[in-house]
């Protein structure tokens, strides 16, 4: 059975879900392990971490090689490279997405959390390659470190072994082409935003190496018409825009809100919730980067015990310039619901958060968030039919 690591500070379970759409319309079986649970070819298993022990590990790891995986995506966590959880397993490929800042809480600093990252490379076999994202500026400084061979990825004008080229965007998808050499192909894909992209020629240069066609990369990224809680558009007929987005940093927060900036010609709202982990020095910043990015921000609570919520509030609000213009709500479903009930046409409104759940007071049962907003949407939005005349 192949195996495959997916490890950067974000977008891992973007590319480990893309990656497997193209390994499967290559006629692969696959497994996959990562931060929205594990599929071990035959069913799909929850999670509470990333990447799990390693007897967890091992057991999922052989369970797919009874059902006839022939390709395993393991999500790989820089935590758990730290605890040596992946130890005496040999990777064929490993894909690193972007180096940036996260796990302070665990790795004390930047520069340690970045080492840490790059001991993946310790467990890539020396037949096994290396797929590395060069516009993130951090991966490509630490490159010449990387001492196998390598594919890089990168969006035009660009020099990588894998480009794609942007050709158009809106709100309901975008088209881009993928360039290897002399071949290309166009892919449109209903996930919208540059780190998408991103995601999908890291797939798709890892096809590549192991001499898939472009064909059939295309069909693989187009067949994953979304990732729960990745820039997850929620389409119930209603006349603006809602978003899911785990945007759990500062960085990927800013992204996500420039790419619906430019497609939204009307207000954007952003319901914002503190990370549920334990590095506290990003908060202020996704406030700031918040208020920054989006017209109106609502703040509530996230997946934290009673005891830190106040906590959590008072970190994000810290990085407000005027934290008087922030809509505190401290009631998830309440905080939704506000948004939901203000958002005029041609208005978009990102809930950021890990797919939290929130109270349904009918059935008095934890919903996650797209689960609820859908309930909302259609109990409240007028019902208007549409007839091929109109």
């Amino acid at each position: 059975m192949r195996m495959i690591a997916v490890t950067g500070t974000s977008g891992k379970t973007s590319a480990s879900y893309i990656l497997g759409g193209v390994l499967a319309e290559a006629g692969q079986r696959i497994g996959l392990i990562g931060s929205l649970g594990v599929y071990d070819g035959v069913k799909l298993h929850p999670l509470k971490e990333t990447t799990p022990e390693p007897d967890a590990l091992a057991e999922f790891l052989d369970r797919m090689v009874e059902n006839g995986c022939q390709c395993a995506i393991v999500e790989t966590s820089s935590v758990a490279i730290a605890e040596k959880r992946i130890a005496g397993v040999e990777f064929d490929a490993v894909c690193l997405t972007n180096l940036r800042r996260d796990h302070l809480d665990v790795h004390r600093t930047v520069d340690q959390y970045r080492r840490v990252k790059m001991q993946i490379f310790n467990y890539l076999k020396k037949t096994g390659v290396a797929i590395c994202n060069l516009d993130d500026r951090v991966t490509d400084a630490a490159l010449h470190l990387v001492a196998h061979p390598t594919l890089t990825v990168g969006i035009q004008p660009t020099t990588c072994s894998v480009s794609g080229t942007p050709v158009e965007r809106s709100v309901s998808g975008q088209t881009f082409y993928i360039v290897a050499g002399a071949d290309a192909c166009p892919i449109h894909t209903s996930i919208i935003g540059k780190e998408h992209i991103y995601n999908c020629l890291e797939a798709a240069a890892l096809a590549i190496a192991w001499r898939i066609d472009l064909k059939t990369v295309a069909k693989g990224i187009e067949r994953v018409a979304h990732i729960p809680g990745r820039m997850e558009r929620v389409d119930c007929g209603q006349p603006f825009d809602v978003f899911l987005d785990r945007a759990n940093s500062p960085e990927t927060l800013a992204a996500t809100l420039d790419t619906l900036r430019h497609v939204t010609s009307g207000s954007l709202y952003c319901v914002l919730a503190a990370p549920d982990d334990g590095d506290r020095s990003k908060r202020p910043a996704l406030g700031r980067t918040a208020e920054t990015n989006a017209d109106y921000v609502v703040l509530t609570s996230g997946n934290h015990q009673e005891s830190q919520k106040d906590e959590a509030f008072d970190d994000i609000l810290k990085g407000f310039e005027k934290p008087e213009n922030v809509r505190v709500v401290k009631d998830r479903k309440e905080a939704i619901t506000w948004v939901l009930s203000h958002a005029s046409p041609d208005d978009c409104a990102l809930v950021v958060g890990q797919d939290v759940s929130t109270l349904d007071a009918i059935n008095e049962k934890f919903v996650p968030d797209r689960q609820f907003i859908k309930h909302w949407l259609y109990e409240n939005q007028p019902c208007v039919e549409t007839f091929w005349y109109n």
